[in-house]
This record gives structure tokens, C-alpha cells and sequence, in this order.
């Protein structure tokens, strides 16, 4: 009859809707979304210095704006040039936040690149003039 007609399709229509909603789950929930992501700290700030650790702080987060829960090793942080500073491996405090530390021993202009797994956090890589005093964030 058309009743069952309306239902079966009714029926249809919600099992597809389940199966991309579940699909959508699983895709995106707990997955670093980089556009929710930041990296920020005194690294990225005037109160970075030569000669001090100078921290940056991860924070990750999926694409509902949960905590993201990472692999520390899939964290990474380079300086450029390199032979005049020195990085720390990363430490996660909590789920989706993430810390590190860094120490230039030369006033200049750094290039400071954050990723996770591959993947470069917004406005990485980050220029940094660090002088003996402090340093100043540059535009890209």
C-alpha cells in the first residue's frame, strides 16, 4: 500500500543519513583540525630571548572544537638556522596541549616552523627577530 510505500522509503532515508553521520564521526571527530589548532606562547612573542627557553604551547583541536588527543612524536619544531639554536622535544600536558621549549644563543631573525604529522600549524612557519633584550613577531 502507499503507507508502506512511505515507510520503507522513510526507513531508507534514515539508515543513508545514519551511515553518513557515522561516517562523518568517524572521519573528523578526535582528527587535528588545523583551522581550530593554534600554536602560541613567549617563543611567539617580545618576551622571547636569547639565551632563555623560550616556551610554545600546541593546542589541538578536532573539528566539533573538542580537545584532540596527538602523538607526541608527531609533534615537531624546527629554527632556522639552526646552528644557532636549540629545540626541546615536545611534552603534552593535557589532551590536545602540547609544550616545548626553544633557545637561541645569537640575536637575528629566526624562522620557526610548527607541524603535526606533516602538517604546518596556521601562520607556521613564524618569523621571529629575537634580540639581547627581547623579541619582536613579524608579519610572514
Amino acid at each position: 500500500s502507499n503507507h508502506e510505500t512511505v515507510l520503507v522509503s522513510l526507513v531508507q532515508h534514515c539508515i543513508i543519513f545514519w551511515s553518513v553521520s557515522v561516517m562523518l564521526c568517524l572521519t573528523f571527530a578526535g582528527k587535528v583540525n588545523f583551522s581550530r589548532s593554534q600554536v602560541t606562547g613567549f617563543g611567539l612573542s617580545s618576551l622571547a630571548a636569547v639565551g632563555s627557553l623560550n616556551t610554545l604551547l600546541v593546542y589541538l583541536f578536532d573539528s566539533y572544537g573538542n580537545p584532540s588527543s596527538v602523538t607526541e612524536n608527531l609533534l615537531y619544531v624546527s629554527i632556522s638556522p639552526r646552528s644557532n639554536a636549540s629545540v626541546a622535544k615536545f611534552v603534552c600536558l593535557d589532551a590536545g596541549q602540547c609544550e616545548t621549549s626553544y633557545k637561541v644563543l645569537q640575536h637575528g631573525t629566526y624562522s620557526i616552523s610548527v607541524k603535526y604529522n606533516d602538517t604546518h600549524f596556521g601562520g607556521s612557519p613564524f618569523k621571529q627577530l629575537i634580540s639581547n633584550d627581547s623579541g619582536k613577531l613579524m608579519s610572514n
